[in-house]
Formats: C-alpha cells, structure tokens, sequence
C-alpha cells in the first residue's frame, strides 16, 4: 500500500477498515523499514551458477517515492535453474527502460555467481539481444512472442484483433514444426492484406 502511493496515516486507517483492529502510523513505519530490510538481503543474496533460461522484462508501475508519486520501469528477471526450479532473481528500478541498465542488471547477475544462462526470452528494446550477448557470450536469445504478437497487432484494425490473434494462436500453437510451417502459410495468405 505504501510503495502504491498511501500514507502510513491512510494505511492504517484502511487496516482499521478492513480488520477491525488499530495499528499506529509509527508501526506501519517499522514495519516498512524491517520489510525493506529483507528485501535488501534478498535483492543481494547469490545466485546459482547456471540458468537454462531467462525470462527478462519490465513494466511501468507508479511509486512513492519521498512525499509523490512517479511512474518508474520496474525491471525483472525469472530464471529456470537445470533442475527445472523456478525463481525471480531479482527486481530492479530505474525511471525508464534501457539497453544500458539492462547491461548493468546482466553484470550484476555475474557478480553474484550466474557463470552461465543458455536462452533469454526478452522484447524488442534496441541493443538489449547485443548486450545481453556482451555479458552471457553463448547465450541464445528469443524473441518473447508475447511481445511479437502485441507489436503486430497494431497494424491490425481493431475490429479484426479477435479473428487476428485466433489466425496467429493456430501458428504458435501447432504440434510440430510442419503443422507451423502449414499454419503460418495459410496466416500469411489470409492477412496478406497487411505487409
């Protein structure tokens, strides 16, 4: 509630609200304080040695920060170990996305212990694929279709997004490699009308 922009003052009005019990301002306070803490311990802890892949990306989320509000590019990182586990290997701030803090949060990842990532899933940020390939040199990068598909989208009138993504699932979403090659030939022929 805090980082969303509430006052220790409104969070623990809005806890009085929901629970029915009073918690001051000032335990809010250190409740935040020892919260930040751990995060810290977290943000920092080592990391194992080698990732199967990496999915990185970042999203705009509004923060207070000292008394306002601001919109900040909160960067993530998911990594797969070898063991096939699952973790979030840290979250990162800055005011905007960019191809250097990505280099920096790559670096970072080195200095706490990744020797080695084999895929990273990521958008199209300009640089990102080249800095991402300066830090982890054999590292195979793909384009998240995700973003693929949301970037092709709007050269698509609204009116066919539905009938569009149904054509394109049929790509990304057949059995095998011939049933793709079949699928996106039959896409391409459908929506030729967009380049």
């Amino acid at each position: 509630m805090y980082v969303r922009g509430m006052s220790q003052r409104d969070i623990a009005d809005t806890i009085e609200d929901i629970y029915g019990f009073e918690i001051s301002h000032e335990m809010v306070s250190q409740i935040t304080d020892c919260v930040l803490d751990e995060l810290n311990d977290w943000q920092n802890r080592p990391l194992k040695r080698i990732y199967t892949f990496l999915f990185v990306d970042c999203m705009y989320v509004t923060i207070r920060k000292e008394y306002e509000s601001k919109n900040y590019a909160v960067y993530t990182i998911l990594g797969y170990d070898i063991d096939g586990q699952k973790d979030i290997l840290g979250l990162w701030l800055n005011e905007s996305e960019s191809k250097h803090t990505w280099m920096q949060i790559f670096d970072e990842l080195k200095g706490r212990g990744v020797e080695d990532v084999l895929f990273i899933c990521m958008d199209g940020v300009s640089g990102l694929e080249d800095g991402a390939k300066a830090i982890f040199k054999d590292v195979v990068v793909q384009r998240c279709i995700v973003h693929l598909i949301r970037n092709s989208i709007k050269y698509v009138p609204s009116k066919d997004y539905k009938k569009f993504t149904q054509s394109i699932k049929k790509v990304y979403g057949a059995p095998s490699r011939t049933a793709s090659r079949k699928a996106f030939e039959q896409f391409c022929q459908e929506w030729s009308q967009y380049p």
